[in-house]
This record gives structure tokens, sequence and C-alpha cells, in this order.
């Protein structure tokens, strides 16, 4: 999604949860990379690093920085179980 923001794209999701609610989407959990933005002054350029993994969910809910997509994919797992079930 070349050009739109995190926030942008996380307001579009929760506008669409909003507009349509159905059970897959208030269930759905995915893991997204936690990223670190910055200017380098060297290169010119925006710097974009991945620190760390996020597990959340449709329904709001966003989990711990975890440093493992695996351990990211089982917090949201968790939630889902727990909350959903």
């Amino acid at each position: 999604m070349a050009g739109v923001s995190a926030r942008a794209a996380e307001e579009a999701l929760q506008r669409a949860n909003a507009a349509a609610p159905s059970v897959h989407r208030m269930n759905h959990t995915y893991v997204r990379p936690a990223r670190l933005r910055f200017h380098s002054t060297d290169l010119a350029t925006d710097v974009i690093r991945t620190y760390g993994y996020q597990g959340r969910c449709a329904c709001g809910w966003v989990g711990a920085v975890r440093k493992d997509h695996s351990h990211a994919r089982d917090d949201s797992r968790r939630h889902r179980r727990e909350s959903h079930s």
C-alpha cells in the first residue's frame, strides 16, 4: 500500500468493520510487523526497520510487540480462543 500510512490503513479497516460487521470480520486475527521509520541523512531517504511483530484482531485488540512472528501469532490465537468463543 504505497503512500498509505499504517494509521490510515487501520482506520479504513475499522470503518469497514463498522459498516458491515460479520462473524468473520469480528473474529479475524492477524499479525503485522511493528516498524520504526526514520530519516537517514546519510542515505537522504526514509528508512523503515521492523523491530518486532504484533498480533491484532478486527475487534480492535492489539497485542504486545514480540520479537518472533510465531509468538505474536500465538498471542492472536489465544485472544481469538479466549475472547471470541
